[in-house]
């Protein structure tokens, strides 16, 4: 921990992509949701696979999930925060030394825990928390606390052991040595040596998914098409947590943040090929191919759960996705020649009535401010290598689906967990 670094947090503790659908709190579908198709070992086997490599990696700090495993909120496990998490390796725990952090506003959540506020935080550090992150009520916790110890609602040695493990990554982290961020830094924060970084991830997380008509490579040199709503939007290219909580497109006539987009880097390439780049579609004639960018618009956590009457299709009028996806792809369709579709979002999208329609499909995920370093895949200087993190459905009425499940071959997904295609055979 000491030197040039911060202290890492790794969350959310435990199994907090297993929530089943509709088990969400509030307005969100699955987020905050219940984990109950999974017994603990089962949990413990698929979910806790992150933490033990982040606890061999000295990690200070792991964060309490807002999710619940069979209606028990994490924030009240003591078996999973204390037992497991904090338990010896030689019981069969995973030996965690650092803290455990609760989430924003958590301990409020805690509905299965019966009385007020004081009852809840009580419920949440002796089950383990040992820092909360109540920003509206914080004092209130230090009262509960104070107030519990008095009454031998909570025992002295577990506040000593939350403040003992809180203090224990401070020291190991030098920070009463030094006690404030190390400003030498800071001049190179998104500087070349970071943005270079970006790019490099920016052009192995591509998946080509699809290439028929040899589509792609692009061809150096020619004029192509280029449109769709994601096409030159650094502030899609993020999606949430960017600036603001939810994200936010470009503002009109400026950009979010410095970057590439999309266009940016095509324009760049074929400039130095001595192409063209056409953004008018009705002065597409003669062009090689389109190059159409798609897909949904920013979103963060439960916001962008999916409600019973949306989907995960390109179709504007639904759910997150950007609006004129699909006209854009009629357009470009029209035009008679090779189609290259990249989707820009956070999960994959249900594109199977229209993949009829693309020569070539690209997955292209969040590609933040570096997106136009894909321009150097498209154009054929680098190969496609990213394969498929999850499975890529054919239908909502497919999902959950996840290789492994029984009878996975058998549902024949649109594009297999590992897919990918690369542009040299």
């Amino acid at each position: 921990m000491k030197g040039p670094h911060v202290v890492a947090t790794a969350k959310h503790f435990l199994g907090d992509g297993g929530a089943e659908w509709r088990t969400g709190e509030g307005s969100y579908t699955i987020d905050r949701g219940d984990i109950r198709g999974l017994d603990l070992d089962a949990i413990k086997r698929i979910h806790a696979v992150g933490y033990q490599e982040a606890i061999k990696m000295d990690v200070g700090a792991v964060m309490a999930s807002f999710s619940k495993i069979g209606g028990r909120h994490m924030h009240a496990n003591k078996e999973l925060l204390t037992d497991y998490l904090k338990g010896p390796v030689s019981a069969g725990g995973l030996g965690f030394q650092g803290f455990v952090i609760g989430d924003w506003d958590a301990i409020s959540l805690m509905s299965e825990v019966e009385g007020g506020f004081a009852d809840k935080v009580l419920a949440a550090f002796n089950a383990g928390l040992d820092m909360s992150m109540e920003q509206s009520r914080w004092k209130d916790v230090i009262d509960a606390l104070r107030d519990g110890v008095g009454a031998g609602s909570i025992g002295q040695g577990r506040i000593d052991d939350a403040v003992s493990r809180i203090l224990k990554v401070k020291f190991k982290a030098g920070l009463f040595d030094s006690p404030w961020a190390l400003g030498r830094y800071v001049d190179g924060f998104g500087g070349p040596a970071h943005r270079s970084v970006a790019a490099q991830a920016v052009k192995e997380s591509l998946v080509l998914l699809k290439n028929e008509r040899s589509a792609l490579p692009l061809k150096p040199g020619t004029r192509i098409f280029v449109g769709g709503p994601l096409a030159d939007d650094i502030g899609y290219q993020c999606g949430g947590w960017t600036v603001q909580w939810q994200g936010m497109g470009d503002p009109a006539g400026s950009r979010l943040l410095p970057g590439t987009s999309v266009l940016d880097g095509l324009r760049a390439a074929a400039a130095a090929s001595g192409g063209e780049i056409v953004t008018d579609v009705s002065k597409a004639k003669g062009c090689s191919a389109a190059v159409v960018v798609v897909g949904e618009t920013p979103y963060a956590e439960g916001v962008g759960d999916l409600r019973p009457s949306s989907s995960l299709s390109l179709d504007d009028t639904l759910a997150k996705a950007a609006r004129g996806n699909l006209k854009a792809i009629a357009a470009a369709k029209a035009l008679k020649i090779p189609l290259v579709v990249i989707i820009v979002s956070g999960r994959p999208l249900v594109v199977t009535d229209q993949l009829k329609d693309m020569d070539a499909l690209v997955a292209a995920w969040l590609p933040g401010s570096e997106a136009g370093a894909m321009a150097a895949v498209l154009f054929g200087k680098e190969d496609f290598v990213g394969k498929l993190p999850v499975t890529w459905p054919r239908s909502v009425t497919q999902l959950p689906i996840n290789v492994g499940d029984p009878g996975y071959a058998e549902k024949k997904p649109l594009f297999p967990y590992g897919f990918g295609l690369a542009l040299k055979k």
